[in-house]
Formats: C-alpha cells, structure tokens, sequence
C-alpha cells in the first residue's frame, strides 16, 4: 500500500553471494570468514570500552551473521567480542579469516566477551544440544 493505493512489484528471490573473504578487497574493516559463516573486524580501545571489556587486548568484532550459519549455531551475536580461537589470541583479522569449517568432530572452541562477561563458545556447524 503506498498513499491509500494497493501497488504490484515484481521480485526476483535468490541467495545473496558470500562477502568477499580478502581483507584488501575490504579495506580490512569488515572481513568475511567462510568456514565460520560470519564477518568480523578488527577491535579499537572504543569499542573494547563500549563492550566492557577495555581490560582485553585485541580480539575482533562480528559483524555479520549467517542465519543458521555455524556462528549463529553456536550462539554468536553481532557486536561480540572473540578473543581466542583455540589456543591463538586473536590481534587481527587475518587470524580467523583462514579458519576450516568446524565439524561435530573437529569443533572451535571461540573465547568471546559479551556484556563485559567473558566465555567460551564451541562451533560445531550444528544446532548446540
């Protein structure tokens, strides 16, 4: 409806591509991770402080979420803080952007702050049980 009249519009549905997964095609501000189906960025002190956690030091933001992705699969939110990947601290994005898609048999244990409260998040690329 558009000013009291019923108008007609013609859609074409189709799946969106993936962003690009180069951090230079990017300008490195927002980097898609294929495997984890989810973007990130790199983390600043003002971010860090606007997500109480201005005691951590690096870590990267997501962005982007996949519906149904592994990321969103596992409970990750826009606006989270990822620290570790593993065992590795996370500084830049480059860090995740390689990352293989986790299975239920090879899953990623992701440290990630939410609300100044720390966790940990496992990735399976499945419904968490």
């Amino acid at each position: 409806m558009r000013d009291g009249s019923q108008l007609s519009v013609l859609l074409k549905i189709g799946q969106l591509p993936d962003p690009p997964a180069n951090p230079l095609q990017t300008g490195a501000r927002d980097t898609w991770v294929p495997g984890l189906e989810l973007g990130v960025a790199n983390s600043t002190t003002e971010t860090r402080l606007a997500l109480k956690a201005q005691a951590e030091v690096g870590g990267l933001i997501v962005t982007q979420l996949r519906p149904y992705g592994a990321g969103a699969l596992a409970g990750l939110k826009i606006g989270d803080l990822i620290t570790h990947a593993g065992s590795k601290h996370l500084d830049n994005v480059t860090d995740l952007a390689s990352v293989s898609k986790p299975t239920p048999k090879r899953p990623l244990l992701l440290r990630v702050i939410r609300d100044g409260s720390p966790g940990f998040m496992a990735i399976t690329g499945s419904a968490a049980q």
